[in-house]
């Protein structure tokens, strides 16, 4: 049989995220059961999850693609925490590309080790020592290598 494989980068549920309280949890292994027994044609109809799961473990063998198979789970698990957890997304700019083309993940990573350099400067007030080391951790260390000084001669 020939396949064809699918991507692995599936965009469809980026970006969406629940709130999980436990009230709610009860409710979603019940709609998880649920949706279990009624997709794989479960002859056990307890609500009882491990009891869904030992029975598709023995049916597993039984499905020929388990891209498929595995597709399908996502599936009832995805519409069982829909169905019970309230949805938050993220802004869709955090999911996309940086605003400029230039920026790199190296860039972030500096960005960010600047800002806890200078956080940790302006945040020490109490010792004098300590803030002159800290300072000069900040300035020195990204600061003044990027600056490009020109000596006369």
């Amino acid at each position: 049989m020939d396949r064809q494989d699918k991507p692995i980068n599936n965009t469809e549920n980026m970006g969406l995220r629940y709130i999980i309280k436990n009230k709610e949890y009860g409710t979603f292994e019940a709609i998880l059961a649920s949706n279990k027994t009624t997709t794989f044609n479960c002859e056990n109809r307890k609500e009882d999850l491990e009891e869904i799961d030992q029975e598709l473990c023995n049916k597993i063998h039984l499905y020929e693609d388990v891209d498929e198979l595995v597709d399908t789970a996502f599936s009832c698990v995805t519409a069982a925490c829909n169905a019970a957890f309230k949805v938050s997304r993220v802004l869709k700019r955090s999911i996309t590309k940086p605003a400029v083309p230039w920026w790199t993940e190296e860039l972030t990573v500096l960005r960010k080790r600047t800002n806890a350099l200078r956080r940790r400067y302006q945040c020490t007030t109490n010792d004098e020592n300590l803030r002159q080391e800290r300072k000069e951790m900040y300035f020195f260390t990204f600061i003044v290598p990027s600056i490009n000084v020109i000596v006369p001669k």
